[in-house]
């Protein structure tokens, strides 16, 4: 397999080569300026991934994902917020933005995001982590079960701060209320039953808390994360309060966000929250096959 790296800074083009390529195992990766590219060689080539730096050669990277965006799959990398290239986003013009600050502090889950892009192994929350401390998978058909769902988050990690714990089970909140109510046409907060359930997953290791959502309806779709996502930013006065409400926290919650979407098979929110106090600016990777 083999990842092509676009890149511009000297600092991460020399972390890609001392740290990342000796831990991408079964992974060849090659580091090109893009001066030496030419889209010819694109063409014939075989990459399973390309990263792109988006800081000081933005055009130039867009022109080459708008060429290729059929043929491979990307990632952007930058030191700005994604919602900076926000427009990009929602015009598909990128897609995948990575901070530049999670591949220098946390290289191990960015190798194993790089890896699972790669391998197309982008679903499931075991994909994500390093030797887990511990990985629980549970179905949620009633609507009651979500407060004990939430408050459950006090045992599974009452190591962390009490403000740390507040913004996990606000997140979890949103990603499993929107997971229950909206993909099925239920009114929110209204005491239902469903069928085929959700499934919800729990997970820690050494660095980090992991927790997915998954529904089976597939009802989400890049297009609406991005208008939604948009709309709330532009602070829209006559866009509805709940409309956008739930992007738009995880996007100022979650460290490391990962959306996978089977278009009317299954949606799976995949959500990071780093152990140490992580400032940096958040990821927003959307994988939609």
């Amino acid at each position: 397999m083999k990842a092509l790296v676009i890149i511009k800074d000297e600092i991460i083009k020399n972390l890609f080569k001392k740290k990342y390529a000796p831990l991408l195992k079964n992974i060849d990766l090659v580091i090109k300026d893009i001066s030496f590219l030419k889209s010819e060689c694109l063409s014939n080539s075989d990459y399973q991934l390309i990263i792109c730096d988006l800081d000081g050669q933005e055009n130039e990277v867009i022109q080459i994902y708008q060429e290729f965006k059929n043929k491979f799959r990307f990632v952007f990398i930058t030191d700005a917020e994604y919602t900076e290239y926000i427009e990009h986003l929602k015009n598909n013009e990128i897609s995948n933005v990575f901070p530049k600050g999670l591949l220098i502090e946390d290289y191990l889950t960015s190798v194993k995001l790089i890896s699972n892009l790669c391998k197309n192994k982008v679903f499931g929350i075991n994909h994500y982590m390093e030797y887990p401390i511990f990985l629980e998978t549970v179905p949620l058909h009633y609507s009651s079960e979500m407060r004990k769902l939430n408050f459950k988050l006090n045992f599974l990690f009452p190591f962390l701060k009490k403000e740390r714990l507040i913004m996990l089970k606000l997140a979890f909140a949103e990603i499993v209320s929107n997971a229950f109510f909206h993909s099925h046409n239920i009114e929110k907060g209204k005491e239902a039953y469903i069928k085929d359930p959700i499934y919800i997953s729990f997970a820690e290791d050494s660095e980090k808390i992991l927790f997915s959502v998954t529904d089976k309806k597939g009802s989400l779709n890049r297009d609406i994360i991005m208008y939604w996502l948009s709309k709330r930013l532009e602070d829209d006065d006559k866009l509805p309060l709940e409309h956008g409400r739930g992007f738009f926290l995880m996007k100022n919650i979650i460290d490391n966000l990962i959306i996978n979407i089977k278009q009317d098979e299954m949606t799976e929110f995949i959500a990071i929250f780093y152990k140490s106090d992580y400032m940096g600016v958040k990821s927003l990777i959307i994988h939609q096959v």
